[in-house]
C-alpha cells in the first residue's frame, strides 16, 4: 500500500511528522499526554512483517522465545527474536489475520528482521515480507471499550494479548493503566475508523503511545539497543514472552541458562529524570562506587516525555545497583533517576 494517501490524511487531521515519518503530534502535546483520558494515535512507528506459508507456524517456533502454538485468531502474544549468543535482534507481538502470522515491530527495525529471518528459511514454505497493505491505530482510555463497540459493532477483546475481529478490522487489547487497543485495516477502512473515533478521543502523536508503553513496562527494542540485552534483561519473562518449555530456537541454550541457573542479575525498571536533555535508548546509566571510577549500573531501554516534566524512562539495571539507588545520566546532566514500581515489578525488587 503507498502510505502517502494515509499521511496526506492524517496531516489534513492535524498530524505534524518527525524526520522518521513518525507523528510527532498534533500540535497540542500538553493535551495529548493527559493519558488517562481518551487518545487515539496513529501508530506509524510500528510496521508488520506478514509470514505465509504451509512451514510457517513450525518456522517461526525455530526462531522465536514464545511457543507459537499458543496463537490463534484470537490471542496474540509478545515474542523475542534473538541472535545465537541470546541477544535480543528484536521484540515483536505476533497475530494472526486472514490465514497468515503477522509481527508487530518498530519500523525502524522491519527491514533488518526479515533480512535475518530470511536467512534461516532455507528449503521450508514460507514467505516473509514487509505488509503494505494495513494501517495501525491505537485507542485507550476508559471510554475505549465502549467506543469500539459503537464504531465496530462488535465487542472487543476482554483480556490483555486477546484478539478480536469485526468486519475488515483485527482488534489487539494490550497491557496499560486503563483499556487500550490496536486496531488494524486497510487504509480505506481506517480513514473511516479515524474520522469515527476522533469524535470522542484526542488525537495524539507517537510520544504519547511510547508513554503507555513505558508505564506498563512493555520495553522496545531500537536500532541503538540491538544485541543490547537478553530477554530477561528488559522482563520478557515476566511479561509471558518466553516459552520455556517450547524447545529449540535460535538463541535459547542461553536464555534457558539464564532461567534455570537464577542468574538474572539485570532487571528494567520505571525511572523518572528531570534532565533538561532527553536520554537516548542505549544510554548509560551510572552509580556511585567505591573507587575512582563511576560504576556502569545498566541502560536506557525507552524514554517518552512525562506528564508531570521531565522523562519517563525503562531502564536495564543491575539490581544490586537499583536497590542501592543513587543512580545518575552521566550524559544528560549526570541527572539523577528515581525508580518508580511498574505494575508487575515495585522499584529496586529483583
Amino acid at each position: 500500500m503507498n502510505d502517502e494517501p494515509w499521511k496526506n490524511f492524517l496531516t489534513t487531521a492535524g498530524a505534524v511528522f518527525d524526520e522518521t515519518g513518525s507523528v510527532r503530534d498534533f500540535v497540542n502535546p500538553a493535551e495529548e499526554h493527559a493519558i488517562t483520558g481518551n487518545i487515539l494515535v496513529p501508530l506509524t512507528h510500528l510496521a508488520l512483517i506478514s509470514a505465509t506459508g504451509a512451514d510457517t507456524a513450525t518456522f517461526l517456533q525455530g526462531q522465536l522465545t514464545n511457543d507459537v502454538r499458543h496463537i490463534d485468531t484470537t490471542h496474540s502474544q509478545l515474542s523475542g527474536y534473538c541472535s545465537p549468543k541470546g541477544r535480543l535482534l528484536a521484540l515483536l507481538r505476533l497475530f494472526q489475520r486472514d490465514d497468515r502470522y503477522y509481527l508487530q515491530l518498530p519500523a525502524t527495525l522491519a527491514a533488518s528482521t526479515v533480512t535475518r529471518l530470511s536467512r534461516y528459511v532455507l528449503r521450508a514454505k514460507v514467505a516473509l515480507t514487509i505488509d503494505d497493505t494495513l494501517v495501525g491505530l491505537g485507542l485507550s482510555g476508559p471510554q475505549s471499550e465502549a467506543m469500539l463497540l459503537d464504531t465496530l459493532g462488535a465487542a472487543p477483546p476482554t483480556a490483555v494479548d486477546g484478539v478480536a475481529h469485526a468486519g475488515e478490522f483485527t482488534v489487539l487489547r494490550v497491557a496499560g493503566s486503563v483499556s487500550r487497543f490496536i486496531i488494524y485495516g486497510s487504509g480505506t477502512d481506517m480513514r473511516s475508523l479515524w474520522t469515527a473515533l476522533a469524535a470522542k478521543a484526542t488525537p495524539a502523536g507517537i510520544p504519547a503511545w511510547n508513554l503507555l508503553d513505558i508505564l506498563a513496562g512493555l520495553p522496545q527494542i531500537l536500532p541503538a539497543t540491538v544485541e543490547e540485552f537478553v530477554p530477561q534483561m528488559v522482563n520478557l519473562d515476566l511479561l509471558n514472552g518466553i516459552g520455556f518449555q517450547k524447545g529449540c530456537y535460535t538463541g535459547q541454550e542461553i536464555v534457558a541458562r539464564v532461567h534455570y541457573r537464577g542468574a538474572v542479575k539485570r532487571r528494567t525498571y520505571l525511572a523518572h529524570t528531570a534532565a533538561s536533555i532527553a536520554p537516548q535508548p542505549g544510554q548509560s546509566v551510572s552509580a556511585p562506587s567505591s573507587s575512582e571510577q563511576v560504576a556502569v549500573a545498566g541502560q536506557i531501554v525507552s524514554v517518552a516525555p512525562a506528564p508531570e516534566g521531565g522523562y519517563l524512562c525503562l531502564v536495564s539495571l543491575l539490581q544490586d545497583h537499583a536497590r542501592a539507588g543513587g543512580l545518575r545520566l552521566p550524559d544528560a546532566d549526570n541527572a539523577p533517576l528515581e525508580l518508580r514500581d511498574l505494575p508487575y515489578l515495585a522499584a529496586g525488587a529483583d
